[in-house]
């Protein structure tokens, strides 16, 4: 497998009495229809009216919509997420089946709405003609400011890990979407245990967020795509950011990002064991560390791949 994929992840912030959601999900499929070359998937957040999604639909006729559950007698979408693949790309979504949390904040707090939304995990099987990825689509518990939150949050990622843990490791896992949760954060740190994070050194690079901030400083990196730490696959990004001047100015109160994936398989076991024995060659000695190295790899993973990417 040798496979490049092109997303685009973004919440839209489609929340109810925002300035003039319609204009501004206009803005963003026009955004999205000039970026050469057009990304394979897309993959929004927050577009919880069905009417919105009807007009993301129309204004991009280029893209298919994955199926959804069915709409409430509001016409609310549950979840509120919404993924996309491009007609004639490279990429096509097969299933789509949402699993909703099991964790929520108080239902009776109807202002945040985060209870009554359903979140969940949107898991898409996309597939390519070099073999198919699982993609985890989500959207987590904000925060609003409320310490309890954390632990809400931090269960929804725990279940995220759960849905990962399900799907085998057969397929490249990824994961994308608003995940609500800072850099500095225990719940990531707790993430990076089992996720790979993609965005990470192009936010170190750039000292950016992805959260947009009333008074123009930049936001908390809220935002993420990861991989599901496999040791049979090799996943490279880079990442663009889809920037707005001040929150919903002109497009969200998050800016998106375009990531570039580039998907590939470890080296074999067998590949290691022997790269480690020929580093010593007789030349060198053979450090105690790359025997284990090689050796590990080749019972874990036979003459298969399976290493895991140093992070």
């Amino acid at each position: 497998m040798d496979e490049r994929l092109a997303l685009v992840s973004w919440n839209l912030h489609g929340i109810p009495f925002t300035e003039d959601p319609a204009a501004r999900f206009a803005r963003v499929a026009e955004h999205v229809r000039a970026i050469e070359p057009a990304p394979d998937l897309l993959l929004f957040q927050e577009v919880w009216s069905g009417s919105l999604a009807d007009q993301l639909a129309a204004d991009l006729p280029s893209y298919l919509a994955a199926p959804e559950l069915e709409r409430n007698w509001l016409g609310s979408r549950p979840a509120g997420l919404m993924a996309l693949a491009r007609r004639e790309g490279a990429w096509r979504i097969e299933e789509s089946v949402l699993h909703e949390f099991d964790t929520y904040a108080p239902w009776w707090r109807v202002w945040e709405g985060d209870a009554l939304g359903r979140k969940g995990v949107q898991q898409l099987r996309i597939v390519g003609d070099g073999g198919d990825v699982m993609l985890l689509h989500t959207h987590l518990q904000a925060m609003y400011g409320k310490p309890e939150y954390a632990p809400i949050a931090a269960e929804q990622l725990r279940h995220l890990t759960r849905v990962a843990q399900g799907l085998g490791n057969a397929r490249p896992i990824l994961a994308a979407g608003d995940l609500n949760t800072r850099v500095d954060s225990a719940r990531y740190a707790e993430l990076r245990e089992r996720w790979i994070d993609l965005t990470a050194e192009y936010r170190e690079r750039c000292g950016c967020g992805t959260s947009v901030r009333d008074d123009g400083e930049p936001g908390a990196w809220i935002d993420y795509v990861l991989a599901y730490d496999l040791p049979r696959f090799r996943v490279r990004a880079k990442v663009h950011l889809l920037e707005n001047r001040a929150p919903d100015d002109p497009y969200s109160d998050h800016n998106g990002f375009l990531v570039k994936l580039r998907i590939g398989r470890a080296p074999s076991a067998a590949w290691m064991l022997g790269a480690a024995l020929a580093l010593g060659g007789g030349r060198q000695p053979l450090a105690r560390r790359d025997l284990l190295r090689g050796a590990g790899a080749a019972l874990l993973g036979g003459l298969t791949p399976g290493l895991p990417r140093p992070r």
